[in-house]
């Protein structure tokens, strides 16, 4: 590995409140060790802090399926703002049909990060963008641990 710099989309954020599977253990057993820097924007810290508020988030129903949501959101949202450095994107990239993901490939070009981990294979249908790896949240954690 390059470095240690890696993008997390905001599906990944929103799935870790959701369960304790693959995306809650990547923040629970990797991020919370620090071997990695998250990278933000504005941007992207706007969407992960107004995403979880969003309506179908706050209902009965929701909560009452998943308890800890709220919990395990304000612990993820703590570790990345431990962990996390700053950066200003200066480019403007069109790749994703969905524009607001774009930002995330914005993000990880201008941090020159290792990889963006995202579970929205939709959108994120490739494996590579500039040398930035594309990662799902099982395919990171696999390969986290066959490399440590």
């Amino acid at each position: 590995m390059e470095n240690n710099r890696i993008v997390i989309d905001t599906n990944v954020v929103i799935s870790s409140g959701i369960g304790k599977g693959t995306p809650y253990k990547l923040f629970d057993e990797i991020i919370a060790d620090a071997e990695f820097e998250i990278c933000v924007s504005d941007a992207v810290l706007r969407e992960y802090n107004t995403v979880p508020l969003r309506d179908k988030f706050r209902k009965d129903k929701f909560l009452s399926k998943f308890p800890d949501f709220e919990v395990q959101i304000k612990y993820v949202l703590a570790l990345i703002e431990i962990n996390s450095t700053h950066f200003t994107p200066t480019q403007t990239i069109t790749k994703v049909k969905d524009d607001a993901d774009n930002r995330f490939l914005e993000l990880a070009v201008e941090a020159q990060a290792f990889c963006i981990i995202t579970g929205n294979t939709k959108d994120f249908d490739f494996e590579e963008y500039e040398e930035i790896k594309i990662f799902s949240p099982r395919d990171f954690y696999e390969w986290w641990e066959e490399n440590q």
